[in-house]
């Protein structure tokens, strides 16, 4: 069986400036841990496209998170939100683009495996996909939709998602 993980965040794959992107690179090395044991999985790593002058793109943590990826028979895939990566956050009608982009990204990838793990960081990007993880300290509503809930908000609860999800 041929399974694939995406994990798509705004921040801690191509950048690192807030709280939010040292939990994504967390994740990163947990999911690279769990996946390097032998389990039988590929790993992209989907972000908003970053221009080299915008806030926090670290050209360090893109190639290091690339190897990764790499590794795990993946890449990182920076979507378009309309901006050419000089605004990342934006309006809403960017963010819409964006999850437009990383939904049809996904479809196209998605179609060459048996099994795909959509795990989404930012709120709207949540919507791009169905099949989705919601950490505990989520949003009731986010809950509510979610797949899977993690046990609890630090970094075990996410490899127990995970987990769950690679063991079913």
């Amino acid at each position: 069986m041929k399974c694939l993980i995406n994990l798509c965040a705004q921040d801690g794959i191509v950048s690192c400036y807030s709280g939010v992107g040292s939990s994504i690179s967390r994740m990163i090395t947990a999911l690279d841990t769990i996946l390097s044991e032998g389990k039988e999985y590929d790993l992209n790593l989907i972000t908003t496209e970053y221009a080299a002058s915008a806030l926090g793109y670290s050209i360090e943590l893109k190639h290091h998170n690339s190897i990764i990826a790499h590794n795990l028979n993946g890449r990182i895939h920076e979507i378009s939100n309309g901006t050419k990566g000089k605004i990342t956050f934006g309006r809403v009608s960017q963010w819409e683009i964006l999850c437009v982009n990383t939904a049809n990204i996904i479809e196209n990838i998605s179609s060459r495996y048996d099994k795909v793990i959509n795990i989404f960081n930012d709120a709207p990007m949540f919507h791009a996909i169905e099949s989705s993880v919601a950490m505990k300290d989520a949003p009731e509503k986010l809950k509510n939709i979610a797949s899977f809930i993690t046990s609890n908000i630090e970094e075990e609860g996410f490899e127990n998602a995970i987990k769950h999800f690679i063991v079913q």
